[in-house]
């Protein structure tokens, strides 16, 4: 990001201006991935937390996913 903002930085204003809406753009798309990656990752929380302490034997949702189990084992 560094040497983007460096570059950036050293355009000419007309490239400057002319990638304005792409850069834009960019940022709405960037914050709509991390709404949409911190809702995902809340769901999920929600999910392991409330299959934490089931017994082994039992069946839950992410006792089939390796790195989840590793963690309740943990926990």
């Amino acid at each position: 990001m560094t040497a983007f903002v460096a570059r950036h930085r050293g355009a000419p204003l007309a490239e400057r201006t002319a990638c304005r809406d792409d850069l834009v753009a960019l940022r709405r798309e960037d914050a709509a991935l991390q709404d949409l990656a911190a809702g995902l990752l809340g769901e999920l929380d929600a999910a392991c937390r409330s299959s934490l302490g089931a017994s082994p034997a039992s069946t839950s949702d992410y006792r089939d996913e390796p790195v989840l189990a590793c963690l309740d084992r943990r926990a």
